[in-house]
């Protein structure tokens, strides 16, 4: 991707490899125009003809031309192109501040590997990033909330309103966990921080 609005991608919609491209910098009304074309999966080479896209395409080059004490490479947590609800960990670096190439990787491959690990001892995982962003559920109709070294478990209704805050738990004091009353069931609750590559996050475990 580049800061004038080139852009070129491969990315995986069903058992298709596509191409999205723009091969020219913003038109005068700033809206750049995007092509989707097949892709060779053997070979990477672009077959068959382009079509226009008629997605909605979000790109946030900000970061190729920011401060000089922003890292060249950084990690984020992105959408895929083909299904914005599925969710990415992108590994991204600066090329000469015009520029920049990303990686992108399924959060829920990553994240079904960590949490089916955990819960072979009969427990469940959560898994959150420190801003809030849920990666893997744990307990139905819950949501957790993050604040320093510690995170706030609530009971949300159907609708994803919330019902009550049903405590607090430290990740801190890993060991002894707390014991919370969560919809009428007791949970002995175990908070951690993990790093998941370069994104900081929190998992508890009941």
């Amino acid at each position: 991707m580049g800061v004038d609005g080139l852009f070129f991608t491969h990315y995986k919609d069903g058992d298709q490899v596509l191409a999205m491209y723009s091969n020219s910098s913003r038109v005068a009304s700033n809206k750049t125009i995007y092509y989707i074309q097949p892709v060779n999966r053997d070979t990477g080479e672009i077959i068959g003809e382009a079509i226009i896209s008629n997605k909605t395409i979000n790109i946030d080059a900000s970061w190729i031309n920011g401060a000089n004490n922003i890292s060249n490479e950084f990690v984020s947590l992105g959408t895929k192109l083909s299904n914005v609800s599925d969710l990415l960990f992108m590994n991204s670096a600066r090329i000469n501040r015009i520029g920049g190439i990303s990686l992108g990787f399924s959060v829920k491959i990553l994240t079904d590997y960590v949490t089916r690990t955990v819960d072979r001892q009969g427990t469940k995982s959560y898994l959150a990033t420190k801003d809030g962003k849920v990666i893997a559920k744990g307990i139905q109709n819950t949501r957790l909330m993050i604040f320093n070294d510690s995170v706030s478990l609530q009971s949300l209704n159907g609708n994803g309103g919330l019902i009550k805050n049903e405590g607090i738990v430290s990740c801190k004091d890993q060991v002894d966990g707390s014991n919370l009353n969560i919809q009428d069931t007791q949970y002995l609750i175990h908070c951690y921080p993990i790093d998941i590559m370069g994104i900081e996050s929190c998992m508890y475990i009941n």
